[in-house]
């Protein structure tokens, strides 16, 4: 609370004083035009996990059966949040540490933030190193994983793909059954990853990860050295290189679909992506997945959005921004799914077996079906350097987002990091060096599986942890009537009752069930048929528990220190000094939860 002789001062004085001692837009930058906003949403939505992890998920949980909760929680859990961090984001103009100026106390969970969004980035990363490597060997002839011909080929592998060949395993005949792979899928075990020696027996997970693969190690520097390039100038670089980036893979894709679809047997695979195996949804694990998906799809409670949004103009319409961003992303996912799951029937066409037995690549599953899929088109090295040229771009813009979020949530709440232009660049050189290191955990022999406990347990409990915390934080200690007087500032109108009960009531209750009933039937991670030992698991908690022990943390330390408050410090409000005038919730500072200037209840 201000003192007295501060309640005295004109507005322009205060306004004069804030301004002072308030990062404005001004000096933090701006996007280059509405566009360059848009098109970074939809980059940094539309990613790998589209192409890669969607399919995965379907794939494993009965194809047509994970689209169901899939868009039911896009409708409940995704899109408000989408929409929540944008507004929030666009508002104050902060980054996701600095944001929480709104709610001092709960500061912590911008640092939980930022904490996931470095795991996800070092992990991520090498999704795109595995794209370049696949890159550099389509420039070729022939497609190294066109046949069997090969050193690393064993008795497993398909002799003659294009012709129909069946397995020899029967229910009456288990002995001496050989479980056929696809030419692809032996390259992506052996050649790329090395968690398979040529003789096809699979490496166990130790606690030391095994010998570097450096070819990996390799195209893993080079992805962060692209990244580096593209944000080294903030958004004024990254949001002119996402006029191709998010443009130019929805051609490859649309090639890929109508390809697949034309293969034979491509029927089975689509009927089994379709239509829904309705036993399904009765498994916990299924409604996990889809909540996690459109967590990690849509990139909430990453921190990216916020980061984003804070370098727009106050008026801009994230409201619009928000629903056509979260309906191209879920409909690339959908659309992405017939590319995969059109090879997936060929290929069980062809050996004559089921679609859940087709292959057990996991996670790499999309590379496998992709990449088999490519060895059958006419020109195929062509259309593979295409496709995973298209991966690249994928994985970059979506990676922006995430460093971003890093760059600006540190740099926003302690200024000296980017004091000169020197020590900005410096400062985030340092930041990727060190997450290039942490990344050559996943590119040794058994990085896989290093790998697959950051993808199962970085960007699924923690996400959804956070999620909660910030919703609550905002609808019942900021107040649900000053966040959406704070959007009306913005956009001339208030948030309808569906996005105000989604916010307040069925997104944090929904994703409090799911978490409590995840936890209590959760299994341990597999990469293919092999489980992971527990010690493994326990790893994997342990991540979660960093990611959001922050919050709790910080909430101690400022109560002992600083002592319990909801109110938000004198320099909450938005960024630019002209737009404070509008609202004198903002113009006067000296009571901001003053009850006729600012109502801090819920309603």
């Amino acid at each position: 609370m201000a003192s007295v002789e501060d309640s005295s001062k004109t507005n322009e004085q205060v306004i004069s004083e804030v301004d002072s001692q308030t990062p404005k837009t001004t000096a933090r930058g701006n996007w280059s035009g509405r566009f360059d906003f848009f098109l970074s949403c939809v980059g940094y939505a539309v990613g790998l996990g589209n192409l890669w992890r969607f399919p995965h998920l379907c794939y494993i949980h009965g194809g047509g059966a994970f689209l169901v909760p899939y868009f039911i929680m896009l409708l409940i859990a995704g899109i408000p949040i989408f929409y929540f961090e944008l507004a929030l984001g666009q508002f104050s103009s902060s980054g996701p540490i600095s944001i929480w100026k709104v709610q001092p106390m709960f500061k912590g969970i911008g640092y939980s933030m930022l904490i996931v969004a470095t795991i996800v980035s070092v992990y991520y990363n090498v999704i795109i190193a595995w794209s370049l490597y696949y890159l550099f060997a389509s420039f070729t002839s022939k497609l190294p994983w066109s046949d069997c011909n090969n050193a690393w080929n064993d008795e497993r592998c398909l002799t003659d793909f294009r012709n129909k060949t069946i397995s020899n395993c029967s229910t009456l005949n288990t002995q001496n059954c050989i479980e056929y792979e696809v030419a692809a899928e032996q390259y992506w075990k052996k050649v790329v990853l090395g968690v398979e020696d040529y003789a096809g027996n699979l490496r166990p997970m130790e606690p030391f990860l095994g010998p570097v693969q450096w070819h990996l190690c390799l195209c893993l520097l080079l992805a962060w050295i692209i990244c580096g390039a593209c944000l080294i100038k903030g958004v004024k670089s990254s949001g002119k290189v996402v006029y191709f980036t998010a443009i130019f893979p929805y051609v490859v894709i649309i090639i890929m679909v109508v390809n697949g679809c034309l293969l034979s047997g491509s029927k089975i695979g689509i009927q089994y992506y379709l239509i829904p195996k309705w036993k399904k949804l009765l498994s916990i694990q299924v409604w996990r997945d889809a909540a996690t998906q459109i967590f990690y799809s849509l990139g909430v409670a990453f921190g990216g959005l916020m980061t984003m949004s804070s370098y727009n103009k106050f008026n801009n319409n994230c409201y619009r921004d928000a629903l056509l961003v979260s309906v191209i992303n879920c409909l690339t996912s959908f659309l992405a799914g017939f590319a995969i799951f059109s090879v997936l029937g060929y290929m069980a066409h062809q050996t004559g077996r089921a679609i859940e037995q087709t292959t057990t690549s996991g996670s790499g599953l999309a590379f496998v079906a992709y990449a088999q899929s490519l060895s059958t088109m006419k020109v195929a090295p062509l259309w593979s350097i295409l496709f995973f040229l298209m991966l690249l771009t994928l994985g970059i813009d979506s990676q922006f987002g995430g460093m971003e979020a890093i760059f600006t949530g540190l740099q926003d709440e302690f200024p000296i990091l980017k004091k000169t232009h020197f020590i900005d660049i410096a400062f985030k050189i340092s930041v990727q060096i060190i997450l290039f290191f942490l990344g050559i955990t996943c590119v040794s022999k058994g990085g896989i599986y290093m790998f697959s406990i950051m993808d199962e347990y970085s960007g699924t409990f923690t996400l959804q942890i956070i999620a909660i915390f910030e919703l609550i934080t905002i609808m019942y200690l900021y107040g649900v009537k000053n966040f959406m007087k704070d959007i009306k500032m913005m956009l001339g109108f208030k948030p309808g009752y569906y996005w105000v009960a989604c916010w307040m009531v069925v997104t944090p209750l929904t994703i409090i069930f799911i978490l409590i009933l995840s936890f209590m039937y959760h299994t341990p991670t597999k990469f293919g048929n092999y489980i992971l030992p527990v010690w493994a698991n326990v790893l994997g908690y342990l991540m979660t528990l960093v990611g959001v022990i922050n919050i709790v943390v910080y909430f101690i330390y400022y109560a002992i220190f600083k002592g319990v408050t909801k109110t938000p410090k004198d320099s909450w409000g938005p960024g630019n000094k002209a737009d404070w005038e509008i609202d004198d919730r903002y113009a006067v500072k000296s009571s901001p939860c003053d009850n006729d200037k600012m109502d801090s209840t819920s309603f």
